[in-house]
């Protein structure tokens, strides 16, 4: 069975022992190590943005009923949210 669209491997250049055209991924790696670093910091810190009692709290709420909505409060927040947009273009 014959696979089509197989390339052929590329020639290597003796002075670096890499294929010739192979792409350097010392760059691809380092942003692989930063982004790995940050995680951990991330995860040492903890997402301060987040209150997990609060997300608790409202779930409760809503899966005992306890949670309504408040339309024109959402209504209010999604008016402003679109003025700032538009103030941006």
């Amino acid at each position: 069975m014959k696979i089509n669209g197989t390339p052929h491997p590329l020639p290597l250049d003796p002075a670096s022992g890499k294929a010739r055209g192979a792409k350097d991924t010392s760059q691809s790696s380092s942003v692989t190590g930063v982004a790995n670093q940050f995680s951990a910091l991330e995860t040492q810190l903890g997402d301060p943005g987040l209150d997990s009692a609060k997300i608790e709290s409202l779930k409760t709420a809503i899966r005992e009923g306890r949670f309504h909505v408040n339309a024109e409060a959402v209504a209010d927040k999604l008016i402003e949210s679109a003025r700032e947009l538009a103030g941006r273009k």
